[in-house]
């Protein structure tokens, strides 16, 4: 499955998520949106690291409307960067 992202030896490859904030906001109380954006980032970092042993650079960059959007089910996203404007 981590090798289902195409990465090519030359360059690299970079995905873009924009408007993230809509995959992780519930949109009624039984929904599991939250859960699926937490595990599509956990499943994307995960692909990060195992190209990254094959010597191949993906970039994963995640967009949010939201500031103080905050995915804390998994691991990666506990230790991933934030980069804040203003």
């Amino acid at each position: 499955m981590l090798d289902d992202i195409v990465v090519p030896d030359s360059g690299g490859l970079a995905l873009v998520l924009n408007h993230y904030d809509r995959l992780a906001k519930p949109h009624n109380h039984a929904s599991n949106e939250r859960i699926t954006a937490e595990v599509v980032l956990s499943v994307f970092a995960k692909a990060v690291r195992y190209h990254m042993l094959l010597g191949r650079r993906l970039l994963i960059l995640v967009q949010s409307d939201d500031p103080i959007l905050r995915l804390d089910g998994s691991e990666e996203s506990r230790h991933a960067g934030t980069i804040e404007s203003g």
